[in-house]
């Protein structure tokens, strides 16, 4: 029993860094294809909240992910909008920088 699930925390913290993994690069393509977010000093502190967050995402995705797929009267009590399921696993491509 132990070498399953042993296994099984391997699997599950892989595919949590696949997925954190997926958030930093979506955070640095975000920061460096918008007009507005190319200031040297955003994207430089935008890489550590990636980091952080892909860090976050490896251990908690699948509750994420959970919360996600979860039925509008849960989005509905905590206030939150429904995302898509590629804001919930690119959410970098969907940021704004600047005022419009």
């Amino acid at each position: 029993m132990k070498p399953f699930l042993i296994r099984l925390a391997r699997i599950y913290f892989r595919l949590g860094a696949v997925f954190g993994g997926l958030g930093i690069l979506s955070y640095a393509w975000g920061a460096a294809t918008q007009s507005d977010c190319r200031d040297f000093v955003l994207s430089f502190m935008l890489l550590p909240y990636a980091v952080f967050g892909a860090a976050v995402r490896t251990v908690l995705w699948l509750p994420s992910l959970i919360h996600w797929w979860s039925p509008s009267w849960v989005h509905w009590w905590f206030a939150s909008p429904e995302p898509t399921f590629l804001q919930w696993l690119l959410p970098g491509l969907f940021m704004t920088c600047g005022t419009s």
